[in-house]
């Protein structure tokens, strides 16, 4: 019994709802919980990082060793970057064996300082890693933004790739045209383009994470026949056409929609296996769901994960049913979330329903698991 009852004092102290007033509630007086917020987050992201899954190995045969003639400035520069080559030829060898190419460019401001534009190129390449950083000062770019993604033709053995920019920066990059080449890319990550579709992302066979961020209006229909796709990330975007591509992605598990990104319904997401959701959103925007049903989020029953931060139209009603539905659910985020009526949410319920129903689904876990 001793041994159930420190399992539930785990479990439960993953489970910290924060109401409409900012105060913090454990949801069982077996735990004790000094800094809920931090529990909460440093739980919620052990969670996350246990659905990670590793790049899986893979066995190439390169073609021809011969030049690489490059037709992306930005891609050119962030190789000779990373190669520390700024001059001189550029073998196909020199890049075929990166299993992994992460551009990053981000500013910092730095008070009386002024502001420091810094572009940091990262690669893996078996066990060893290779790390170069550049940069300016103001707001320009020490490098080419990227407008083409033709040149990862030249990478044999790349398996993720991640771009990230300020999207203001780079209204150029509309194009994704030349990652359809990219047979065994597991991951992909682009912030601060602008695609006009996504259509070469549909050849992605082995597409496992894919996040897309501030990248304007999005079409998913090129997306339904990812059948390997487990995590998508569509934050801070403008617009999503329609959730119902997602419908077609059978191992998709994680789901996030948060930062403002608006979508017509969320009906489809009724008919995933999703476990977690986010849909938090910033202050100010949760006019963005004015008009939008919620309760396709209460027939989510793999659902492990939900934020609904900022939603001003979740109610005390809604979170007994989306609790009803989803026995599995060990984080529910509902910071800034006031009753319709305008009063704090009434959070109450939740600590005898925790204390009763949820011992009681444990205690059924732990004999099945332990017979």
């Amino acid at each position: 019994m001793k041994s159930c009852s420190h399992i539930f004092a785990l479990l439960t102290a993953c489970m910290v709802l924060l109401c409409g007033c900012s105060d913090y509630l454990s949801l069982s007086k077996a735990s004790t919980i000094s800094n809920p917020q931090t529990e909460y987050d440093t739980a919620l992201k052990e969670y996350l990082a246990s659905l990670e899954t590793p790049l899986s190995t893979i066995e190439i045969k390169h073609g021809e060793d011969t030049p690489i003639v490059w037709e992306d400035t930005g891609m050119e520069a962030a190789v000779r970057l990373l190669l520390n080559r700024p001059e001189g030829t550029i073998s196909r060898s020199d890049v075929w064996g990166l299993n992994t190419l992460t551009i990053t460019e981000r500013t910092m401001f730095e008070g009386d300082s002024g502001t420091t534009t810094i572009v940091t190129v990262t690669a893996q390449q078996g066990d060893a890693t290779l790390e170069q950083e550049i940069s300016a000062v103001g707001k320009e770019s020490p490098l080419p933004a990227l407008t083409s993604l033709h040149d990862l033709q030249y990478f044999d053995s790349l398996q993720a790739f991640s771009y990230s920019t300020s999207p203001t920066a780079n209204q150029a990059f509309t194009d994704f045209s030349g990652i359809e080449t990219m047979s065994h890319l597991e991951r992909f990550s682009v912030n601060g383009a602008r695609p006009e579709t996504l259509e070469p992302l549909s050849h992605l066979s082995q597409l496992k994470q894919l996040s897309l961020t501030e990248c304007g209006t999005l079409d998913l229909t090129p997306l339904e026949g990812l059948d390997q796709l487990e995590s998508l990330i569509l934050s801070s975007n403008d617009r999503i056409v329609s959730l119902e591509p997602v419908t077609k992605l059978p191992a998709l598990r994680s789901l996030s929609l948060s930062s403002g990104t608006a979508v017509p319904s969320l009906e489809p997401l009724a008919q995933t296996n999703l476990a977690v959701l986010d849909l938090g959103l910033g202050v100010g925007q949760s006019g963005l769901y004015k008009e939008i049903d919620y309760s396709p989020l209460s027939q989510l029953p793999d659902l492990v994960c939900l934020n609904l931060t900022n939603h001003t139209r979740v109610t005390t009603k809604f979170c007994k049913q989306i609790l009803a539905h989803s026995p599995d659910l060990r984080f529910l985020n509902i910071q800034n979330t006031p009753a319709s009526e305008g009063s704090a949410l009434d959070v109450e319920y939740l600590r005898a329903y925790t204390e009763a129903d949820l011992l009681k689904r444990l205690a059924n876990k732990l004999r099945n698991t332990f017979g």
